[in-house]
């Protein structure tokens, strides 16, 4: 459950989800595909060994099956990140598997489908509107791509390996109040509701590298990270003594 999964989170500061994909199209044309994994609670799963005669089980924080909705996933992970960043601690969701596993619609979705990030961030200006009266939010968005182990900003346009927006170095400031680990001149908008996050993400969604592989015809060729990062303080505070900073 979502109290269940919150509570792992208080203590180890890392969950680990999986969400098992349905067979392809191209898998269920080839007539003798089968599905190995198979869900044998909340949050185990077994996988059939080649040899068909035995399995092997794995455990982890939560476990989804084929047929589990967007929304299920997006409780059991994204709402559990966004809860600790409103508190002013930093979160991250990552999404990991091979090409076609259906990292993209977990994370983006589909229009009538919504993915982990539009789902979030719908979320958090919900939560920042009832804050109204007693805190002040800012919300700053920023989207780069990896790519031939290069850091690109595909919220600002570009043209030629010399463009402002390519190649952009990793930094760390330390110190009280410093930024830790930053990607120097990446660019950061203001937003002020969850459209104008979506907008801003589908503009650089654009620029992404892809390309055909054989697991995926529009596959992304890169990996983006996206940033929201968050500012508080309380009413009435000019100053901003009780600012706090997550992302």
């Amino acid at each position: 459950s979502g109290a269940s999964l919150k509570g792992i989170l208080e203590i180890t500061s890392v969950l680990v989800v999986v969400r098992v994909r349905p067979l392809s199209q191209k898998e269920k044309d080839k007539g003798n595909s089968k599905e190995v994994v198979k869900l044998a609670n909340s949050q185990s799963l077994t996988i059939a060994l080649p040899d068909a005669e035995s399995e092997r089980q794995f455990s982890f924080d939560a476990c989804f099956n084929s047929e589990a909705s967007q929304q299920d996933v997006y409780d059991r992970s994204g709402r559990m990140v966004l809860g600790k960043v409103l508190d002013g601690y930093n979160g991250c969701v990552f999404a990991y598997g091979q090409t076609g596993s259906g990292k993209t619609f977990t994370m983006q979705g589909a229009p009538d489908m919504p993915g982990v990030i539009p789902r979030l961030c719908s979320e958090l200006f919900e939560r920042i509107r009832g804050l109204e009266g007693r805190k002040h939010v800012a919300v700053h968005v920023s989207m780069c791509e990896i790519y031939n182990e290069r850091l690109n900003d595909l919220l600002t346009r570009g043209s030629g390996a010399d463009a402002s927006n390519r190649d952009l170095k990793i930094c760390q400031e330390e110190g009280p109040g410093a930024r830790g680990i930053y990607v120097d001149g990446l660019s950061e908008i203001s937003v002020d509701s969850g459209d104008a996050v979506l907008s801003l993400l589908a503009d650089g969604a654009k620029r992404r590298a892809i390309g055909r592989t054989d697991m995926n015809e529009h596959s992304s060729r890169s990996h983006s990270v996206v940033t929201l990062r968050v500012e508080a303080w309380e009413e009435g505070d000019a100053e901003r003594v009780t600012s706090t900073s997550s992302r």
